[in-house]
C-alpha cells in the first residue's frame, strides 16, 4: 500500500476542477479536501455495508411462492435476467430460495423437474444479512458455504438481495477509480 492510499484510509479524491494558485500542490488541495471527501464519499472495500450495495443497485426483489412450478420460478428469473427467487410465505416472510443452481441441479436428477414445487425444490435453510453487515461479512458467508445470493432482511421483512455479482461489480468500480487517480498523479497530470 502506498503511502497515499495509507494517508487517506483508501477515500478517492476528485481531479482538480480549478487552477490552483502556484504556492498549492495537488497534495495540499488533496488534503484540505479530506473532511468534505469524507462526508460525500461512499464506503470502500471492508468499510462498504449491505446497505449501501442496496442503496446503489435498488431494493428490488423478485420473489415467489412456494406453489410455484419450478418452471414457472425459472420463467420469472429469466424474464428478468435474476438468478435466484426469494420465496415468501403467506405472510410475506422469506421462507427460502430458489436459485438457478438449485434448477440445474433438479434437471440433472429428476426427468419431470419443471412440474416440481418450489415449496419442495427450494433451499430452505436460509442464510440472510441485515443492512448493516459488512460486504467482507457477506462476502465469507457465500465463499463459506458456496452459494451467491443473499437477502437482506430489515425488522424482519425483505429489504433487498446481494449477489456476487453486486459485490465484484462495488469493488471494481472502486478498483477503477483508484487506479485512475494513482496513475494520474504518478505520470503528474496534476498540477504541482
Amino acid at each position: 500500500m502506498d503511502f497515499l492510499m495509507l494517508f487517506t484510509n483508501g477515500l478517492k479524491f476528485p481531479p482538480v476542477r480549478e487552477p490552483l494558485p502556484k504556492n498549492h500542490s495537488y497534495l495540499l488541495y488533496l488534503f484540505r479536501s479530506l473532511d468534505r471527501i469524507k462526508r460525500e464519499a461512499p464506503r470502500k472495500g471492508d468499510d462498504m455495508k449491505a446497505k449501501d450495495i442496496i442503496a446503489k443497485k435498488g431494493s428490488t426483489v423478485y420473489t415467489g411462492s412456494p406453489s410455484f412450478t419450478v418452471k414457472e420460478a425459472l420463467d420469472i428469473m429469466i424474464k428478468n435476467k435474476v438468478g435466484a427467487l426469494v420465496i415468501l410465505d403467506d405472510t410475506k416472510h422469506p421462507k427460502g430460495i430458489i436459485t438457478e443452481k438449485d434448477v440445474l441441479f433438479l434437471a440433472s436428477k429428476h426427468d419431470d423437474w419443471r412440474e416440481l414445487t418450489v415449496g419442495e425444490s427450494m433451499t430452505t435453510k436460509l442464510i440472510i444479512g441485515i443492512p448493516d453487515d459488512d460486504v467482507e461479512y457477506i462476502m465469507s458467508l457465500m465463499t463459506l458455504n458456496r452459494f451467491r445470493h443473499v437477502p437482506i432482511i430489515s425488522d424482519g421483512n425483505l429489504a433487498g438481495i446481494i449477489s456476487i455479482g453486486d459485490i465484484i461489480k462495488a469493488q471494481l468500480k472502486d478498483v477503477k477509480a483508484e487506479n485512475r487517480y494513482l496513475s494520474d498523479y504518478i505520470l503528474g497530470k496534476y498540477p504541482a
